[in-house]
């Protein structure tokens, strides 16, 4: 309990360097939002990308993800043009209706280009990974041609309030999607690794189309005694929602264990090339103390009292260590584990 003034103090200072940083208190920022959001992932029905696989690559609908935030002002907008103009990114602005859409491309080492962008449209901020997913939005808020109008959304959300305080979409393509993509790379890890292979065939086997994939639609009611949550689709949903959201953790965990142990390995080589190099050192500075030359034997001992610690480094992997004459590099026992090309 002592501490906690001095946190308050450093969190209360957090916050004052933010403020200063921004140009403006976070209060006021802050109070500037509105109290409506919403978050769209989708895939382009023209355009595709290919992404690498652990057994060659897969061409999937390039995906594209769109935040929309509002705001009661233009604060916020002006506090995002202003930060990426002070650290000296060069912001394109390009015509969006009647507005202005700014767009700034980061050469990213992913299978598709990034185009961050964002633009200030009928009381909120847009913002996208590309300019044609922004602009698209503005589009067709303007038109009234959005994705509310279409039959698959109406036939979706038949027997739902509109009126509610949060609602959810997953259409049907964006699962078929979603699924092709986990299968393949299931597949692919199955053709190139042995490990996890329950996980595998338990991921598999829900990724399994037992029927067509349909849309599926839910909507959250804030009520006196709770919150109301309903949903229409398949199973109410939750097959599809377990296919496109839950099954990629478990296939990250199937996959992804041979590189964690790939990621220790190259952990302890070179945890034990540093205490190689500590010795190699340790000898150099022992040799001239000692007035030693390229071929003597050193003293394990007085070597010892040059490294810190004073005693002989541990490998991680368990390896045993060779001193080696002075002028010959000292060496482990477990293969990759020495001082060549360092």
């Amino acid at each position: 309990d002592i501490f906690q003034p001095q946190q308050a103090a450093a969190f209360e200072k957090t916050l004052a360097d933010i403020s200063t940083t921004l140009g403006i208190s976070l209060d006021e920022l802050v109070n500037s939002l509105g109290d409506e959001g919403f978050v769209s992932i989708q895939f382009s029905k023209t355009a595709t990308i290919d992404v690498p696989t652990q057994n060659g690559s897969m061409t999937i609908p390039a995906p594209s993800l769109l935040i929309g935030l509002a705001v009661k002002d233009d604060k916020l907008h002006k506090v995002m043009e202003a930060r990426l103009s002070a650290i000296g990114l060069p912001l394109m602005k390009l015509p969006a209706g009647d507005t202005t859409l700014q767009s700034l491309t980061l050469p990213l080492p992913i299978p598709m280009p990034l185009q961050i962008s964002f633009a200030m449209s009928d009381g909120f901020i847009l913002l996208g990974t590309s300019a044609q997913v922004v602009t698209d939005a503005i589009d067709a808020h303007k038109t009234k041609r959005g994705l509310i109008t279409t039959s698959d959304f109406k036939t979706a959300f038949a027997g739902l309030p509109m009126s509610n305080n949060g609602s959810a979409y997953i259409s049907a393509r964006f699962v078929e999607t979603m699924l092709s993509v986990q299968k393949a790379m299931v597949e692919s890890a199955a053709k190139t690794q042995n490990q996890n292979l329950q996980m595998r065939n338990v991921i598999s086997n829900l990724l399994q189309n037992k029927e067509t994939p349909r849309a599926s639609a839910s909507i959250t009611l804030n009520m006196k005694n709770g919150v109301l949550f309903r949903s229409i689709g398949p199973s109410g949903g939750r097959e599809m929602m377990t296919a496109a959201f839950v099954a990629p953790i478990g296939m990250i965990a199937a996959t992804a264990a041979p590189g964690f142990a790939r990621g220790r390995q190259v952990s302890s080589r070179n945890a034990c090339i540093n205490n190689l190099r500590q010795i190699d050192a340790a000898k150099e500075q022992w040799a001239l103390a000692e007035g030693k030359h390229d071929g003597d034997m050193p003293d394990i001992a007085g070597v010892c009292e040059y490294i810190k610690g004073g005693k002989i480094p541990i490998c991680p992997s368990g390896g045993v260590y060779s001193f080696n004459p002075i002028g010959v590099a000292p060496s482990c026992s477990i293969k990759g584990h020495n001082l060549s090309g360092f």
